[in-house]
């Protein structure tokens, strides 16, 4: 609808930007709302101040911070190992990622790459 609605190119472009801002504040369900609402208008906001009274906050999900350096190297190196005639897409990434064993990641050999499988874990406590 952006694309097609009027404006100059730049303005698409901010309306775009804008419009995964939102998305991502609606997929967010880590941080204070109100924080997150009030430094958007330039407010300080101490996110215990919160008292659970936003749905993050109330929901009381807890995460946990895990340095995924080692598997971030190992994804860049998956991608630079293939070749230029070859067309793979990020889903076909994430299901070697993932450690599946669906018809093109075993035609493709992708299966005996040091990436298949090293994150099943995370995608299935992700998805459950």
């Amino acid at each position: 609808m952006i694309d097609r609605g009027e404006g100059s190119r730049d303005q698409k472009q901010a309306k775009k930007d804008n419009l995964r801002i939102m998305i991502a504040y609606c997929e967010n369900q880590m941080d204070c709302r109100r924080q997150v609402v009030l430094e958007y208008f330039g407010e300080k906001f101490n996110r215990f101040a919160c008292q659970r009274t936003c749905d993050n906050c109330a929901a009381g999900l807890k995460f946990i911070t895990k340095n995924m350096t080692e598997d971030a190297k190992a994804i860049v190196e998956f991608v630079k190992s293939l070749r230029d005639d070859e067309r793979y897409t990020l889903i076909h990434c994430q299901d070697v990622y993932r450690g599946s064993k669906n018809a093109k990641v075993m035609s493709a050999g992708h299966n005996q790459s040091a990436l298949h499988g090293k994150g099943k874990f995370y995608f299935y406590f992700i998805f459950l």
